[in-house]
């Protein structure tokens, strides 16, 4: 079902729904939250309304401590390509007990515009999580990103000081080679300009 041609009454009917269903605030415990397919439907409904609340009750399921529910919304969020999004899926992507399941949340990041976010994602690449890495790697090579020089020294000195931790991936020097030259091909595409600064 897709928003586009939806009915009054069937809008009105799943605002009634989606009220019902989710109270984030009060914490209530729904059955719903442990179906994986019931709650992508909702969110694929809070998707496809197309208005501010529904909106910002997609944004709130971002906030459930439950990693299904947070990858429901971040896949929904993925196929609207919403930048309104985007400071939100990154606070989600901070959260301490986000951590270790954060690679959804990552992915539906890198479809929005993160021009922005180049250091962002060498720190989620140096991460120690497979799937992070992966979806980090990927934007880290198909996104435009405004890199100045100062940037790429930073990149450089993540990486140094990744390469002394004890924190490492297994497969942690493959990681480090894909990341130096990445940064070496920005560090090349700079202006002139930006080479001396």
């Amino acid at each position: 079902m897709h928003g586009i041609g939806m009915s009054n009454g069937k809008k009105e009917y799943a605002n009634q729904r989606i009220n019902k269903m989710i109270n984030l605030k009060g914490r209530k415990i729904n059955p719903y939250w442990y179906d994986f397919e019931k709650i992508l439907k909702i969110a694929r409904l809070l998707g496809n309304l197309k208005k501010p609340k529904a909106f910002s009750l997609l944004i709130s399921l971002l906030d459930a401590r439950t990693p299904f529910i947070r990858d429901a919304a971040a896949i929904i969020l993925y196929e609207l390509k919403d930048n309104r999004a985007k400071p939100y899926l990154i606070k989600a992507i901070n959260k301490p007990w986000n951590k270790n399941n954060r690679g959804t949340l990552v992915h539906a990041l890198t479809y929005l515009d993160c021009r922005d976010l180049f250091l962002f994602f060498v720190q989620l690449a140096l991460s120690n999580e497979y799937e992070t890495q992966s979806h980090a790697l990927n934007a880290l090579y198909e996104q435009y990103f405004m890199v100045k020089e100062s940037d790429v020294k930073n990149a450089e000195l993540m990486i140094e000081k990744y390469i002394k931790s004890k924190n490492k991936c297994k497969d942690y020097k493959l990681l480090i080679d894909e990341l130096r030259t990445l940064i070496k091909s920005k560090k090349e595409s700079l202006p002139p300009h930006h080479k001396y600064r």
